[in-house]
Order: structure tokens, then sequence, then C-alpha cells
């Protein structure tokens, strides 16, 4: 992401960040609207994986999108990323649709961008 990017993001939606220790421990973007809300951009640093900040990230994100009224949220994943996948998975999102990827894959796997959305009835309290 561009700084471009990031100014029209920030103009539509919120960067939520976590810090510890004085580093950048993780950040999701989330454009909470009333009907279908969007989370995107769920990083956490490499060294601070695994340690529950993804999902502290993400519940944070959700209950801005259940504020707002949102029936449904949506992210979009690449395929490719088995880990990413199942950390959705796990959190009640279910696949709706896959695009084509645009980007090279160096795999001889079909690359390709599932669309997913998690209805906000299902959202639970914690992990």
């Amino acid at each position: 992401m561009d700084v471009d990017q990031f100014v029209t993001l920030s103009k539509k939606g919120k960067f939520l960040v976590v810090e510890k220790d004085g580093t950048l421990a993780g950040c999701i973007y989330v454009e909470p609207n009333a009907g279908t809300s969007l989370l995107d951009y769920l990083v956490v640093n490499s060294h601070m994986r695994r340690s529950g900040i993804g999902s502290q990230l993400l519940q944070a994100g959700e209950e801005l999108c259940q504020n707002a009224k949102a029936k449904f949220i949506h992210v979009q994943v690449v395929n490719l990323n088995c880990e990413v996948v199942k950390f959705w998975y796990r959190r009640g999102y279910v696949e709706f649709d896959e695009l084509p990827c645009q980007c090279e894959s160096r795999s001889s796997l079909r690359c390709s961008i599932l669309k997913m959305a998690k209805h906000m009835d299902r959202i639970c309290p914690g992990f």
C-alpha cells in the first residue's frame, strides 16, 4: 500500500493499530457500514504472531462494524495463504465467491482471491 492508498482508505474507514514495547505489533483496516462492512489489511508483526494480536484486532474491528449496524462483514484472502484462510474460517467466516488473482504466483497452484463473509448474528464476544 502506498501513501495515496492509505489517505484514500483513511477517509472511508479506520486503521486500528496495536503497539507493543514501542514496536508496531499489528493493524487492521475497518470500513464500518450499515448493511455490509469491510475488514482488510489484517497484519501482525512476524515476530509477534500466535500471541492473540490478530484475534484482538479482529474483535475490535468486528465491534466497530457491529456498532455501525452492519449485517455482514466481508474480507478477501489469497487462497494460497492457507494459515490465513484457516484463521478466518475458525472465526466464523465462510467463502461466498472466488475471483482470479491478478498477481503472479511462483507456484504451479492456481492463485485466486477468496471473498469471505460473516453474518453479524454469528459474532461471539471474545475468542
